[in-house]
């Protein structure tokens, strides 16, 4: 649900995301043209680092879109395009 809000956010390109859980080690990437893409392996299981990177439009206006992300009530009311796991090899 926080990525659908992220992706309708203004001037949001992506949104690079994976947890500090340290036993979960998926990740996803989201965007407004990708979707929601999930990474299985993102990271190794025990690391207890995690975060949000978010790519935003160069001329974003960072009031409006804090206002957005922190404050805005947004009703999510259907399930958006998901794409299969990725895998990488190394």
């Amino acid at each position: 649900m926080l990525a659908a809000k992220v992706m309708h956010a203004p001037d949001i390109v992506a949104e690079l995301c994976w947890s500090d859980d340290p036993g979960y080690t998926a990740g996803y990437i989201a965007s407004p043209c990708l979707g929601y893409v999930r990474f299985p392996l993102l990271k190794p299981l025990g690391e207890c680092r995690g975060g949000r990177a978010f790519f935003v439009n160069a001329n974003v206006d960072l009031d409006r879109l804090y206002r957005y992300l922190e404050k805005q009530v947004v009703l999510i009311d259907r399930v958006g395009r998901m794409l299969p796991d990725e895998r990488w090899s190394a």
